[in-house]
């Protein structure tokens, strides 16, 4: 039986083993060997050898597992090693060699070989197979080429259906695969999620009892990549310690498209998990941070689907399915990531989405449940249907007709906007005339009986039949509430500018709206009756008409169409005349801007002795003229200049619109302060845009009037623009107006206006647009592009040009930074002729960096003369801003760290807001550069030296490290960002301490007999250690001096102690660690004990002297408030009392830390025999102290007889106890 054995053995060496039949007998021959009492085995050599018969068992075990495997005979093996008896060591040594053979055999043959894996984990070593295939796939997909990694994708796909199956039988590998699962957030890296790991997740969720837990193991997973990728780039130091980051949003990507290769059963579980995604991370807000690590992982999830969705044709219905359904069940929440992605589906295959024809009609009929901003989004997005279907567009027509006559406002507005959406999406080739004919007869047919086709002229005039009739019916929206109008007048000129043969009716339809307000006799003054814009019920005045809206679209259409026509004229040899209604709207137009430009404030009866008082009936009519008022005077300066064609007469009405405009707008200020309890008195200019105003400028209006203000050269030009660049309120109108629109893109994505063309493309071509003036009259250092702004801005007491343009670019530089973070330096490339030379990103944020930099130190330095503090601190933010956009190893950052540095350290600064704003600059960008924490040392000794000690004995030694930190900045502005800072370097602490814990808890089971790679981990944590220690090391002495400082009761207090007790949790976490950590490492590494013995000696004891200083500080004030009685001093001792309670509340929970660290390290001490606590001594400071007051209430509640004996025990007690206190602190 020896010899047999031993034979099989060669044959398997030999690779001649032809079949498993031969091999069958090998386990029976194994059997029956461990069972016999003897073996006698002769050896090579010649000699015989006696061994037990399980001994020689396991010899023959290990002879088969030493010894090369030939590739045909693998198989055959694995299947019989299943039948053999063996002990668990013996199995973990047979399953390893399994795993390395697999490495070099043919794809085709794993899966079989991974059968027989799972096989024999019924046995045992479950999660070592687990995790050992999952690696050798990992292994596998990395090396192999791109000719096989079709054939590797079918081996995986059968791989994953062999374990998915396995783990339905086998309810304790199921178990295990959780645990491995769970660990994964916990023990990111490179190797430990791949995409055939995120395959088998997803096959196995279509077990229920997995579901859950799947899922929230990889979002969790998912989620803290991008957390710690944010990490990374925040701190140097931790981008350093960490290594090799994973990329999951790549793998799992990756495993979307590795599905197409016959992987239907991951296919299921990757809609799942995309939809999971996106409803536990979707964004709260209609502004979200797009940086944010949760709004990446939702919109990872909306990549997964609309990858699954392009891959995948069986997931069609579902999608789009599952997207309807959260759009209308969620309506009351954020839902325009879901609607984002059904547009793209839909624009993606249009003919594959019409299957889903039932739930789209669904949808359509809950239009009403949305608001109608998420309706409008939705309409859009279904839209592309409506041209392949004439069902889906009469199903449309049918709801939006009946949603135009409903009694709800919004839906109104819904019904408007889809009718404004379908004449943008069906374009007319030709013209349309005769409008008030053709509109009467079309709406007498139906709309569901005019047939849209995609070709041929019988496709075009069912589009202009359909256009007459939409038009036709948004007639009949005339006569309905004031916000349907608006959403009306929005709406219109996008439509114009998409569908440019409806202008004609489209401008007729306007003018006969506005005709019924205009006064067409040339002598009437006011030219329009404002009385028919408003209705009054009583006292209450309601809006009926917004006839600055109304005449604002009216004007843009009328230019457009002009513009357009000239254009078109140019290329013709004959220009055509303009139609009727285009040139009668021109006319009255006209009219409106030389009459306005007349009118005086007393045809409004808007003079100062009108009532503007919202109280009565009165005031808010004339409040709601006074706006209109306002609107029109906005519109008309807008279509003079822009139809003026840059001449004198037009630059000088635009003049005296604004005039105008101002007088109106300074009467309601003055009225508006009056009514608030103002003084009456005038100041200077009033704001012509308050908070929740609505701007009628248009966005282009204001970047071609600032161009024309700021930039433009042309000689033909400088005649008319002088009239407007000699008038400093203008000038400031047209910056106010800028910056109000784009606070108003920083919040909604679009500004004021803008209701159907939401593309973001184009606003971000009108930001650079509006940018490159902004910068260039920074650049120039005017006073607003002429002398008169000067001259007028010595006398006026409002903000100059500089101060608004340095807003409006401060401002429009956070919007690009927030809304468009990857187009930063296509942003700047185009404010600058000089930037856009350069081909690198950082030299182009440098440039402007540059720029900011001169100024900042011309000003600081006395230099520059033209600036104040607060604009520094403005100019400092855009510095901060730009420099995000530098890689942290760059020169560029270098720079301007080194630049940051020289200013902190060169200049005192009284101004607390520019000290924050350059301290917090420097800790930021040293952080992201090298380190921040030495600097953090350096700000606490000089904040120690400025704030004074506890102990009023001791004097300091005075040596500034910085000169920005003084008296005045220390306590408002340095401690604060020194606390934070500091919390985050704990914070950066605790996360590598995590992770190392981690790392020694789950190792990984590939090197578990890997000497090597064993010895290489515990040296990596060494480093990882003693460099995190040599970081606390700083932090210490950075507390220790705080510690030590005399500061202020109140928010200061208790953010000291926050960071006090948030130093000795991470020393704690640090020292437990160890403890786990020494049991590999047996020895304590130099930097740890340096690190104990400075929180012993120069920490602790210090921190003990604060308690005492707190509470001696503090219980005396509040004692003496207790006792004062009176109104003015009640108010103050209350809250005196609850400032005092919450740094009360914060010390036991120091303490607690405090003597957390104490344990781990005594048990430290205990395993090293090191002593790690001579440094550290007990303090009474840990006795909670007696509340003497409860106690003298209590004991003179006992008995009345020695009530005056216990008085003055009580009294002499707490005269005991206090001047030890008080003493204490000059010891």
């Amino acid at each position: 039986m020896v010899r047999v054995a031993e034979q099989l053995i060669d044959c398997v060496k030999r690779g001649t083993v032809e079949n498993g039949r031969s091999l069958e007998l090998f386990p029976k021959l194994l059997s029956v060997i461990s069972a016999q009492p003897h073996i006698r085995h002769q050896r090579e050599g010649g000699g015989v050898d006696q061994m037990e018969g399980a001994e020689f068992k396991s010899h023959l075990l290990n002879s088969l597992c030493s010894c090369k495997w030939a590739s045909s005979s693998v198989l055959h093996v694995a299947n019989m090693c299943r039948d053999i008896p063996m002990s668990q060591d013996e199995l973990q040594f047979l399953i390893e060699k399994i795993l390395r053979v697999m490495e070099s055999l043919a794809y085709a043959e794993l899966p079989p070989l991974a059968y027989q894996l799972l096989v024999l984990s019924t046995r045992g070593h479950k999660s070592l197979v687990l995790e050992g295939l999952q690696s050798l796939f990992n292994t596998l997909d990395r090396r192999v080429s791109a000719v096989d990694q079709r054939e590797l994708l079918l081996s995986e796909g059968t791989v994953i259906l062999h374990i998915t199956f396995a783990l339905k039988q086998d309810q304790e590998l199921g178990r295990e695969f959780l645990k491995a699962l769970k660990v994964i957030p916990t023990r990111l890296s490179a190797s430990s999620l791949s995409p055939f790991t995120v395959a088998l997740a997803m096959s196995v969720v279509r077990i229920h009892r997995f579901e859950d837990a799947v899922f929230d193991c990889l979002k969790s997973a998912i989620l803290k990549n991008f957390k710690d990728q944010d990490r990374c780039t925040a701190s140097r130091w931790i981008e350093t310690v960490s290594g090799e980051s994973p990329d999951l949003e790549r793998c799992v990507l990756r495993t979307v498209e590795h599905s197409k290769c016959g992987w239907d059963h991951v296919v299921e579980g990757l809609v799942v998990l995309g939809f999971h995604l996106m409803d536990t991370c979707a964004p709260k807000t209609s502004n979200p941070q797009l940086s944010s690590p949760q709004y990446r992982v939702c919109s990872l999830g909306s990549r997964i689907l609309c990858r699954c969705f392009k891959v995948h044709s069986i997931v069609h219905g579902e999608v789009i399915s599952q997207l309807i359904n959260r759009i209308l069940t969620n309506a009351s929440t954020y839902v325009t990531h879901y609607i984002a992605l059904l547009s793209e589906v839909i624009e993606m295959t249009p003919q594959v989405a019409l299957d889903s024809l039932p739930r789209l009609r669904e949808a359509f009929s809950y239009l009403s449940v949305l608001p109608p901003s998420s309706a409008t989004d939705l309409l859009d997005a279904v839209l592309p249907l409506v041209q392949f279907s004439s069902s889906v567009r009469d199903s449309l027509l049918l709801v939006l007709r009946k949603s135009l006559f409903s009694r709800q406002v919004d839906v109104r507005k819904i019904a408007v906007g889809g009718y404004l959406l379908l004449l943008k999406k069906f374009t007319v080739l030709s013209a349309i005339g005769g409008i008030d004919s053709q509109m009467s007869q079309t709406s007498t047919s139906s709309q569901s009986q005019v047939e849209v086709e995609i070709h041929g002229s019988a496709g075009q005039s069912g589009f202009q039949a359909l256009c007459l009739e939409l038009l036709g019916t948004l007639k009949r929206s005339l006569s309905q509430q004031y916000e349907v109008k608006i959403t009306l007048y929005q709406g219109l000129y996008e439509v114009l500018c998409s569908n440019s043969k409806l202008a004609e009716p489209i401008i007729e339809l306007l003018l006969t709206q506005l005709m019924v307000y205009y006064e067409k006799e040339s002598d009437a003054t006011p030219p329009v009756r404002l009385e028919p814009c408003i209705t009054t019920s009583g006292s209450e005045v309601q809006r009926t008409e917004p006839l600055d809206r109304l005449v604002r679209c009216l004007q843009m259409c009328v230019t457009q169409f002009v513009r357009r026509e000239e254009r078109g004229a140019e290329e013709r040899a004959e220009p055509d005349g303009l139609p009727e209604p285009v040139e009668e709207a021109r006319e009255v137009l006209e009219s409106l801007v030389g009459r306005m430009a007349d009118t005086h404030l007393d045809d409004f009866e808007l003079d100062r002795s009108a009532d503007f008082s919202t109280g009565s009936s009165v005031g808010q009519k004339n409040r709601i003229f006074a706006k209109l008022a306002m609107g029109l005077y906005e519109t008309l300066m807008e279509f003079t200049f822009t139809s003026g064609d840059f001449s004198p007469e037009s630059c000088e009405q635009c003049l005296s619109l604004f005039h105008c405009y101002q007088r109106v707008a300074h009467i309601l200020s003055e009225k508006s302060s009056g009514s608030a309890g103002g003084s009456g008195r005038r100041g200077p200019a009033p704001s012509p845009l308050a908070k929740g105003d609505h701007c009628n400028l248009s966005l282009q209006f204001i970047v071609n009037m600032l161009q024309a203000l700021f930039v433009d050269v042309i000689p033909n030009h400088q005649q008319a623009l002088n009239v407007l660049r000699d008038s400093l309120a203008f000038g400031r109108y047209i910056l106010t107006s800028a910056l109000h629109q784009i606070l108003q893109v920083q919040a909604k994505g679009v500004c004021d206006g803008v209701f159907l063309s939401r593309n973001p493309d184009k606003m971000f071509r009108l930001l650079c647009s509006l940018g490159k003036p902004l910068y260039k009259q920074l650049e120039s250092g005017g006073g607003g592009g002429g002398g008169g702004q000067n001259q007028q801005g010595k006398k006026d007491k409002g903000k100059s040009i500089q101060v608004l343009c340095l807003e409006g670019f401060s401002q429009l530089l956070q919007v690009v930074d927030s809304r468009y973070p990857t187009k930063m330096a296509v942003f700047l490339s185009r404010l600058h002729p000089g930037c856009g030379e350069t081909s690198e990103t950082a030299e182009r944020v440098h440039f402007f960096i540059k720029h900011f930099q001169g100024v900042v130190s011309g000003v600081l330095s006395g230099a520059n003369k033209g600036w104040v503090m607060r604009e520094v601190q403005m100019m400092v933010s855009i510095i901060t801003c730009l420099s995000s956009h530098l890689p942290s190893s760059s020169t560029e950052l270098q720079q301007v760290c080194e630049w940051t540095l020289a200013q902190c350290k060169e200049q005192n600064i009284d101004d607390s807001h520019v000290t924050k704003a350059l301290v917090a600059q420097l800790l930021t960008l040293n952080n992201r550069h090298k380190e921040h924490v030495k600097m953090l040392r350096k700000l606490a000794q000089d904040v120690h030296y400025y704030l004074g000690d506890i102990d009023e004995d001791i004097e300091l030694e005075f040596r500034p490290h910085f000169a920005i930190v003084n008296a005045r900045t220390a306590s408002s502005s340095v401690l604060g960002l020194v606390y934070s800072h500091m919390e985050q370097a704990l914070g950066d602490g605790e996360w590598l301490i995590a992770r190392l814990k981690a790392e020694l808890s789950t190792p990984n089971p590939n090197h578990s007999h890997d000497e090597s790679s064993s010895v290489g981990g515990l040296s990596q944590a060494e480093g990882h250690c003693s460099s995190l220690c040599e970081r606390l090391m700083n932090v210490v002495v950075g507390c220790s001096e705080l510690v030590q400082s005399a500061v202020s009761p109140g928010a200061p207090t208790e953010g000291l102690l926050k960071t006090v007790t948030k130093l000795y949790e991470t020393l704690g976490n640090m020292a437990k660690y160890y403890v786990a950590l020494y049991a590999f490492l047996f020895h304590i590494i130099p930097n740890f004990k340096k690190l104990v013995e400075m929180v012993g000696s120069h920490l602790s004891q210090q921190v003990y002297a604060l308690i005492n200083y707190i509470q001696a500080a503090q219980v005396v004030p509040t004692e003496q408030q207790d006792k004062k009685k009176g109104g003015k001093g009640k108010g103050k001792g209350s809250s005196g009392k609850t400032s005092v309670r919450r740094e009360i509340q914060l010390i036991p929970s120091l303490i607690y830390s405090m003597e957390q660290l104490e344990k781990f390290l005594i048990q430290l001490s205990k395993k090293s025999k090191v002593n790690l606590m001579e440094n550290f001594k007990r303090s009474m400071a840990r006795d909670f102290r007696i509340n003497h007051q409860a106690l003298d209430a209590i004991l003179n509640e006992e008995g009345e007889e020695g009530e005056g004996g216990e008085g003055e025990g009580g009294g002499d007690e707490e005269g005991d106890d206090r001047p030890p206190m008080s003493k204490r602190l000059k010891l």
